[in-house]
């Protein structure tokens, strides 16, 4: 199965976390939403890091950040996978799904 990281633990992550690992993909899951964090953490096995962590360890990252926010979060982050053609995880790069939620007008 897959490593499958979040950035975020809001009322999006969360549901799509519990799915995926009850199908059983490891779960990482940043200190973003820690309160949410830790509960997944308990209830499903969800590894708890730092942002860089769940990046650097996910095969799969999903962006589930507020628009306020996402910017000032990634901001800081290398995605990269180290030298070229060397991505870590089996020649795989690094795929992400982005999930910015918008304020309904």
């Amino acid at each position: 199965m897959s490593c499958i990281g979040f950035l975020g633990a809001g009322h999006i992550a969360a549901p799509m976390m519990r799915f995926l690992a009850g199908k059983g993909h490891d779960v990482l899951v940043s200190k973003c939403g820690a309160v949410v964090a830790s509960e997944l953490a308990a209830s499903v096995g969800a590894k708890v890091m730092g942002n860089q962590q769940v990046v650097d360890r996910a095969e799969i990252v999903f962006l589930c950040l507020r628009p306020a926010v996402w910017q000032e979060v990634v901001s800081g982050l290398n995605f990269s996978r180290g030298p070229a053609g060397n991505f870590g995880h089996g020649e795989r790069p690094l795929r992400i799904a982005v999930n910015c939620n918008r304020a309904c007008t």
